[in-house]
């Protein structure tokens, strides 16, 4: 059964930010408004939590933020050890079978455009956006 706190669909009902993140908040607001956005959906901050949890990051992340901060010279390369920790970690099969339900949702059969939520991401050319 689908757990309806892992990906919701935006429909301008006021979602709080705790559950979508600032940007999906202001997007459902902007929604709600009435303004032009494009049908959307949004992957929850409890289905992350749920991934970590199921993929047993939790471990790893607990060891990035105990240590130091990397130098300068490091930065980048702790950043791609961070990406490949999340990108080699097992999807639950149940929250990826959520998170393509919502896809189809939004745009079904037709393009998706996937936009990361992470607000220092859209610093710089470090953008985190992929277009399927």
């Amino acid at each position: 059964m689908a757990n309806p706190r892992h990906s919701v669909r935006l429909w301008g009902a006021g979602l709080p930010e705790r559950l979508v993140g600032g940007k999906g908040a202001s997007l459902d607001r902007l929604v709600g408004w009435g303004a032009s956005v494009p049908r959307a959906g949004v992957v929850t901050t409890e289905a992350y939590r749920s991934f970590v949890a199921a993929s047993e990051l939790s471990e790893s992340l607990n060891e990035v933020r105990a240590r130091p901060l990397p130098t300068p010279d490091r930065f980048e390369a702790e950043i791609r050890r961070i990406d490949e920790l999340f990108l080699t970690a097992p999807m639950p099969e149940q929250l990826g079978r959520e998170i393509l339900r919502l896809a189809d949702d939004v745009a079904p059969g037709g393009a998706l455009a996937i936009r990361s939520s992470a607000t220092a991401e859209d610093m710089g050319s470090d953008r985190k956006s992929t277009r399927l």
